[in-house]
Formats: structure tokens, C-alpha cells, sequence
């Protein structure tokens, strides 16, 4: 055989080989590992598919979701001063309450694709997606192939988990880099490599700049659980812990560093903080105050007089909520159309009802949460203004009581004009307040009322009729 043929059998070789040498590539994605039941791959493939259709369907529903957040996201990508400290303006007056991390991706996002909902929400629906395959491939480590699946399905479907990663709230981002550190410590205990209990640290480090002292919980457990397990000597645990302690310090410290270096007038205010602080904004309003509901943090459970703690949100403070009954407000709710005043058949209004054992919680301070939930109702529908005080949210009667004290008022002010001749003018109210005032007094004698002012500083007046 010539050198000339031999070379061209070898080329030839070569070309032919290829597409045999990339078949076993394939074969392992669409299969996994070969120790791994055929059934494995296939099936988590179909999880992970399934949480993103779950995720991403209809996305574009919510919105720009919490406007707080977008708002920080479209200042980003406006300006790159506003991206790295998390302003929620562009003109970097102020950060909003939280660092920033989250904030960079969704900015990001926006300034690649334009921004808008999709590109606002479509990071936090992909870091759900990312955090169930990883979630399943640190279960199946040490539990086996069914329960990962098992593991990535229950997060997928858990009704808390589907909401946040459908929003642009931190929590979405929190979730994926704390399942990314369980995954690189669940490596490092199988031989105690240094280099996984580094890339542990690393994570929980960028968790705190996701969302400050709430991204440090699971470190406790963490340190324990590889103290405890790790197979090595004690000695060497503790100074692989002590260098994951200082790879959290770098990886969170750079930013604070950043922001701390930075003179404050060349930067925005650190929103949250009460001293322009990052650490103060880090430890007390997103650390301590969260966990002990301090500071006006109704996280637990509220201030009652002199200073007792009462049950709200969630119970009272303390390790006892953690084994009571008590995770939220015990509130339901009942939606029904009433009948309208002056309305036909076809005009009624939405009565949105709120009861059970907490409902005293909705009416605290003049009922502000109560009144802040039919604010969110009517973003939510996006309605018209007109239509605002077409859909209501009441609780305990409150609306009767309400109606109650300003059909009294009306006749308290309509016998004052009549006896001083003065006008009266109302603080200013809602159009429904205004009207029912309007009734209350559309027959009284020696008065007249009348709408003036524009927007939310409307209010009704009372003039005396002067008689000719």
C-alpha cells in the first residue's frame, strides 16, 4: 500500500469515526450516567420541563409584579450606577431595601431583551427551574434516583415556591443559591474536598447580597451538619470551615466594601437603614429585627402596650412558634356581588369579605392593611380609577361601622352650617364616601353639598342655602 493510500485510509478513518465517538455523548444526556436507571433521565427531564411550563405560562399576567422591585430593575437599565447599588431611581437618590444581587440579573435581563414583564420575570421562573434539577441532583447523592424525583417535584408544585418564582421579589434568587450551597457541601462530605466547602461559603456569601442576614440561616446547620460528617480529621474540619468563613466574608464583603469606600454623595442613600449603613441595613432592619420583630417588623409577632408582644403575622416570637400551629393568618375570605346603591341589575360592585380568628390584625391603625390589600386588589385587576371604588375589601363589618359614622358626620356637619351659615369642607375621601354623604344629605334642609378638588385630594363640602 502506497504512503499516499495509507494516508487517505487514515484520514477517511478518522471522519468516519466521529459520529460514532458522539453517539455515547448523546446517549448519557438523554440517559444520564450509566450507573443511573434508564427511567431516571428521561423522567427528570419531564420534571424540569413540567416546572417550566408551570413557571413560564401566562407569565406576563402578573405584571410588573412588585412594582418596588421593578422600578430598582428599569433604573438599571437605565444606568449602571443604579445597577451595581440598586437604586429605584435612575438619578440614584436611593437604594431600595435590599442588596442587590437579584436586582443584577433581572438588570441584565432587561438591558439584553428591552425591559418589560417577561424580562423582568423570566430570570426568577429559570432559577425555579435551576433549583429543582438541583435540588434533585443533591438528593439523589445521598437518598438514590426515586427520591430525587420525588425531591424536585415536591419543590416544583409547592404553592410558596410557584409563587415566588413567578415574581421578582429576592426570595426567588435566595432559593436558588441556597440549594446551590447544600449542593456543595452535600459534595464536600463525600471526601471533604476543600475546594466544595470554599465554593459553599462563596454562595452563601452572594445569598447575603441577595437578601442580607435572612441569606445566613442555614450556615449553622451547615457548619454542623460537615463538623459533624465530614470524613476527615476534627483539626482539618475546623480549618476548612474557618476558610468557608472567610470565603462568605469575601464574597458578600467586596459589595459593602464597595458601597462603604464610595463617598455618600457620590452614591444613593442605603434605603432600610436608618444611618446610610449597609451592615445596619444588613443585621438590623434584614437580620435581627426580621427574626425578633423588632423596629416595626411585624415578620412575628407585633408590640402591644408596653411593649408586650401580641400575635400577628405568623405568631408570637420565639422558639415556641416553631412547634405551634400557628404559620400565618388565620383569615379567609368570601367574594360576593351586593347590592349597588342606585345600581341596576347590571351595576353591581365586588364585595371581597374577610374573617377568622386574626381578622383584628387587618383593622389595626384604621385598618391600614385592610385598605393596603384593596389597593394591591386593584393593581392587580388593573382598573380604571373610576372603577376603584367599585371593588371592595372589608373585614369585621368595618364598611357598616364606616358607613355608620359618616352618615353621622353628615348630620353633625349639616346642623353646624345650618346653625353657623359656614361652610364645612371634609377631609378628603373616596368617591363612594363622598356619595354616600351626598345621599345622607340630598334631602336635608338649608344645605347643599358639592365635590371640589381633583385626584386623591377630593373632598366634599358643605355650603349653607341662603335664602332669597
Amino acid at each position: 500500500m502506497s504512503e499516499t493510500e495509507s494516508l487517505w485510509r487514515a484520514r477517511l478513518g478518522s471522519h468516519t469515526a466521529a459520529p460514532t465517538s458522539q453517539a455515547p455523548r448523546l446517549r448519557r444526556l438523554l440517559r444520564g450516567p450509566a450507573e443511573a436507571p434508564a427511567w431516571y433521565r428521561p423522567a427528570l427531564l419531564a420534571v424540569l420541563l413540567g416546572t417550566a411550563l408551570l413557571y413560564l405560562w401566562d407569565l406576563s399576567a402578573s405584571g410588573y409584579a412588585n412594582s418596588f422591585y421593578a422600578a430598582a430593575v428599569q433604573a438599571g437599565t437605565k444606568s449602571w450606577k443604579a445597577w451595581f447599588f440598586g437604586s429605584l431611581d435612575s438619578s440614584n437618590f436611593i437604594t431600595v431595601d435590599k442588596p442587590p444581587a437579584s436586582l443584577w440579573i433581572m438588570g441584565l435581563s432587561g438591558r439584553i431583551f428591552g425591559f418589560s414583564s417577561w424580562s423582568l420575570l423570566v430570570p426568577s421562573a429559570l432559577e425555579g427551574v435551576a433549583a429543582v434539577a438541583l435540588l434533585a441532583a443533591t438528593v439523589r447523592r445521598v437518598a438514590g434516583h426515586a427520591a430525587a424525583l420525588i425531591a424536585g417535584a415536591v419543590l416544583a408544585l409547592t404553592p410558596a415556591a410557584v409563587l415566588i418564582f413567578r415574581f421578582d421579589n429576592p426570595d426567588a434568587f435566595l432559593v436558588l443559591l441556597l440549594v446551590l450551597a447544600v449542593y456543595c457541601l452535600t459534595r464536600a462530605l463525600e471526601a471533604a474536598r476543600t475546594r466544595w466547602v470554599l465554593a459553599a461559603g462563596a454562595v452563601i456569601g452572594f445569598a447575603f447580597l441577595t437578601k442580607s442576614g435572612e441569606g445566613l440561616l442555614p450556615v449553622p446547620a451547615m457548619g454542623l451538619a460537615y463538623l459533624i460528617a465530614a470524613p476527615t480529621t476534627i483539626w482539618r474540619r475546623i480549618w476548612q470551615l474557618l476558610a468557608a468563613v472567610a470565603a462568605i466574608v469575601v464574597s458578600a464583603g467586596w459589595w459593602i466594601a464597595a458601597v462603604l469606600l464610595t463617598p455618600a454623595a457620590d452614591r444613593p442613600y442605603i434605603g432600610g437603614s436608618t444611618d446610610d449603613n449597609p451592615l445596619q441595613l444588613a443585621f438590623g432592619y434584614n437580620g435581627l429585627e426580621r427574626l425578633l420583630g423588632q423596629g416595626g417588623i411585624s415578620g412575628g409577632g407585633g408590640s402591644g402596650p408596653g411593649g408586650a408582644s401580641g400575635s400577628s403575622f405568623g405568631g408570637a416570637t420565639g422558639l415556641q412558634r416553631l412547634f405551634s400551629g400557628e404559620m400565618g393568618l388565620e383569615i379567609s375570605f368570601e367574594i360576593s356581588t351586593p347590592a349597588t346603591v342606585g345600581g341596576g341589575a347590571d351595576d353591581k360592585d365586588v364585595l371581597v369579605a374577610f374573617s377568622g380568628a386574626d381578622q383584628d390584625f387587618l383593622l389595626e391603625h384604621n385598618a391600614e392593611l385592610l385598605l393596603a390589600l384593596e389597593h394591591v386588589g386593584h393593581r392587580w385587576l388593573r382598573l380604571d380609577p373610576r372603577l376603584h371604588d367599585r371593588v371592595r375589601f372589608d373585614c369585621g363589618e368595618y364598611r357598616a361601622q364606616r358607613l355608620d359614622e359618616l352618615k353621622l358626620s353628615a348630620r353633625v356637619a349639616a346642623q353646624r352650617v345650618r346653625e353657623t351659615g359656614q361652610v364645612f369642607r371634609f377631609n378628603p375621601m373616596s368617591p363612594r364616601e363622598r356619595r354616600l354623604i351626598h345621599l345622607e344629605l340630598s334631602g336635608a334642609q338649608g344645605v347643599r353639598t358639592m365635590s371640589e378638588g381633583v385626584g386623591d385630594r377630593r373632598q366634599l363640602v358643605v355650603y349653607p342655602v341662603v335664602k332669597k
